[in-house]
């Protein structure tokens, strides 16, 4: 499971570069993650 999320916050960042976002929050029932 752990490498699927890897590979999906990996292609989310990816994305975003292409997008020119440098940041974002992401949240989830559990988590809150903060990506920059």
């Amino acid at each position: 499971m752990k490498n699927l999320f890897e590979a999906r916050l990996k292609d989310l960042k990816d994305r975003m570069r292409e997008w020119g976002i440098d940041t974002a929050l992401v949240t989830d029932d559990d988590n809150v993650f903060y990506l920059t």
